[in-house]
């Protein structure tokens, strides 16, 4: 786990660690959702277009299985905050 400071304009900063693992360069996109009350940071793809054209190509997941996978992404994150911060209230 990774703690960073927010800057009085509101700035943090990406630990290098992260910035490597996940190819995030200057200038990359991100976009920020609050969901239950916890925020998660996505990395948009630079080009959005080809990247969705990429996901269409023969012999790739299906809508479904991608579904699923998030889903089960989802529980993961879940328990993961719930083990660690405790139970929902």
């Amino acid at each position: 786990m990774f703690t960073s400071t927010v800057s009085p304009k509101g700035a943090i900063v990406i630990p290098k660690e992260i910035r490597k693992k996940y190819g995030i360069k200057p200038g990359c996109k991100v976009q920020i959702l609050e969901i239950d009350g916890n925020l998660q940071l996505f990395i948009l793809p630079e080009n959005i277009i080809e990247y969705a054209c990429g996901i269409l190509k023969d012999g790739s997941k299906s809508a479904m299985e991608m579904l699923r996978e998030g889903r089960e992404e989802d529980e993961k994150h879940e328990k993961f905050l719930l083990d660690t911060f405790g139970k929902k209230e």
